[in-house]
């Protein structure tokens, strides 16, 4: 059984056509990406930094891997149910609830309950130990992190990571999203642009609490937390809508 939000599910036939139109070009993009990485410019012939180089080669790498694991094979089926605010499902001797509690991540993010073990599967609202903010709605996202640790869950299932015993995580997440808005609000106020703020805006306290000194993690959250992020900030200090 297909099961989704009623908002997400009215544009999921126009955004999986939008993704498939797309996609047609991923096959030949990690090529695209390794070579651009090699000669140090982009497609555009605009200088790569290492960091830049560094981040091609990772995409490229992960975008074969979704290539080899027939990525290109996703099709879209409709929802055989939906549901506004949630639903629950009776699993046996066990009542599972599944609930929108508020945009996120994305739109139609949504959880599972178990409250007789208090287990909280979150989907992607938590993912550990990098977040990434494509198409978010971080002022939403605050909140809706807000009422998940008012349910006290007793263990966490993030969508990436491992399972959390406490809601720390949850804690340092909201941190990060509110200062990303602050600093992007504040920098938009003071008549910087877009590109200025990607350029001004590091965050290194967070990207320590988030990454440490690993390599790979410190890339991940600049290119999949940083610059997304504060796009999608911007977006939203600006009054844009987007449906993720």
């Amino acid at each position: 059984m297909v099961l989704q939000h009623a908002q997400t599910a009215r544009a999921g036939a126009r955004n999986y056509a939008d993704w498939h139109a797309k996609a047609q070009g991923y096959g030949r993009l990690p090529d695209e990406l390794e070579a651009a990485a090699a000669r140090g410019t982009s497609a555009k012939g605009e200088p790569l930094s290492e960091e830049q180089r560094a981040g091609n080669r990772t995409h490229a790498a992960l975008l074969r891997q979704w290539l080899a694991a027939g990525g290109m094979q996703t099709r879209w089926a409709p929802p055989d149910l939906t549901f506004g605010e949630g639903i629950d499902l009776e699993l046996g001797n066990r009542t599972v609830s599944v609930r929108h509690l508020g945009r996120a991540n994305t739109a139609g993010d949504v959880v599972l309950w178990d409250e007789r073990t208090r287990t909280l599967v979150t989907g992607d609202i938590v993912v550990a130990p990098t977040p990434y903010s494509f198409g978010s709605y971080h002022s939403d996202w605050i909140g809706t992190l807000a009422r998940l640790r008012a349910m006290k869950p007793a263990r966490i299932v993030p969508g990436h990571g491992l399972v959390m015993g406490d809601d720390a995580y949850l804690q340092q997440l909201a941190a990060l999203l509110e200062e990303t808005r602050r600093q992007v609000r504040a920098g938009r106020h003071a008549g910087r642009t877009l590109e200025q703020l990607r350029a001004g805006i590091r965050l290194p306290e967070f990207e320590a609490r988030f990454a440490g000194t690993d390599p790979a993690r410190i890339r991940a959250f600049r290119a999949f937390f940083l610059q997304p992020g504060i796009e999608q900030a911007y977006k939203e200090a600006r009054g844009e809508t987007w449906l993720e």
